[in-house]
């Protein structure tokens, strides 16, 4: 049986292993481009009013997606800003209350 002209990753040749990196880097750029989008179009409408589980129900997710998501972009921004706390939280919606949550 002849192999067809398939490459396998130990024979092929330096210029094919550079085409094939430079081909899945842009595939997680592109992944990780659409993932960012996604995040910052979650974090509008939390920030509009919109309530999480809409949200997160919206994109498919289970209900804690995007109110998880938003805590982590928040404490993220927290962390890296190097501006003051009350800065950073003034333009993220206020965490929900733990009675409210248990509630829900």
């Amino acid at each position: 049986m002849t192999n067809c002209g398939a490459v396998s990753a130990q024979t092929a040749p330096p210029f094919l292993k550079q085409t094939r990196m430079r081909m899945r880097d842009k595939m997680y750029i592109a992944s990780s481009r659409t993932a960012d989008e996604r995040d910052l179009a979650i974090l509008r409408r939390a920030v509009s009013g919109d309530s999480y589980s809409e949200i997160s129900r919206d994109h498919g997710k289970g209900v804690s997606f995007s109110r998880v998501l938003v805590a982590r972009i928040r404490d993220a921004d927290l962390r890296e800003s190097g501006e003051a706390a009350s800065v950073v939280l003034a333009v993220y919606p206020a965490p929900i209350p733990r009675k409210v949550r248990a509630a829900a």
